[in-house]
């Protein structure tokens, strides 16, 4: 009986040696497993930071089709890029690198015309292409158009002006918004809409809009309707009663002067 105890026993830690044997041969297969994982993750990010950085400095066009990069490829290495990453990751760079440039060239662009501009959201393409293509370094960072004109410089001035005329509009409602003195002769009454353009007038953001002065005048007619009765009786050329008129007998006074151009 003892001797089968003791057989029993030493099952019992064989069994457990060889649970243990098995779990340790499991984390150790876990364990290279990471670490050819992490050695695969590393080549990988070298080899797209190492591709990445050759074409910043190789500066190529973004308009030239893939296969030509990666004939371009050939003396760098291309077998290996394209062993570590494949075609589709050599092609992710590549369009990583597009997109970079081209908001390079877009920061670039935005901050001559932001120089020629100024707060003249009337000016013309017209009016800046001179000053614009005469910008020799401006002029480097742009694809050229076959005829060697700078192809995107007319699109991105469009852009920005609407970029910019977009801010104009939130920062004159933002104005309207937060402007006391309106608010407050707007409560008190005693002005007509020509009196409130006056008010307005004293604020830069009320010029940024003289591109545009029928829009300008739409945007206050508009904050003017949700400003409830004092804001139409402006509206409507009714005159504005001041607070208070009208209680000890005092005649109400038509303070409506007509809209100034």
């Amino acid at each position: 009986e003892e001797q089968g105890k003791g057989g029993e026993e030493v099952d019992r830690v064989e069994r457990s040696l060889r649970e243990r044997e098995e779990e340790v041969r499991k984390k150790q297969g876990r364990l290279g497993w990471e670490r050819r994982k992490g050695r695969g993750a590393y080549e990988k990010t070298e080899a797209e930071q190492d591709l990445m950085t050759f074409l910043v400095e190789m500066g190529p066009s973004i308009d030239i089709p893939i296969h030509t990069l990666l004939q371009g490829l050939e003396r760098r290495g291309k077998e290996r890029y394209e062993r570590i990453l494949g075609k589709s990751g050599v092609e992710d760079v590549w369009e990583s690198y597009c997109m970079e440039k081209t908001q390079r060239q877009r920061a670039d662009v935005e901050r001559r015309l932001d120089r020629v501009v100024g707060s003249s959201l009337g000016i013309s393409w017209d009016e800046v292409k001179g000053a614009l293509e005469g910008d020799r370094a401006l002029l480097q960072s742009l694809p050229l158009a076959p005829d060697g004109s700078p192809q995107a410089l007319e699109p991105l001035f469009h852009r920005y002006m609407s970029k910019r005329r977009a801010k104009a509009q939130e920062a004159l409602t933002f104005m309207l918004q937060e402007s006391k003195m309106l608010t407050y002769w707007l409560k008190e009454g005693g002005l007509d809409l020509s009196g409130i353009h006056r008010v307005l007038e004293e604020d830069a953001r009320y010029h940024l809009m003289g591109y545009d002065p029928s829009l300008r005048d739409k945007l206050i007619r508009e904050y003017l309707q949700g400003f409830g009765e004092q804001g139409q009786a402006v509206l409507l050329g009714k005159g504005m009663k001041r607070r208070g008129e009208g209680e000890d007998g005092i005649e109400e006074q038509d303070m409506d002067h007509g809209e100034e151009d």
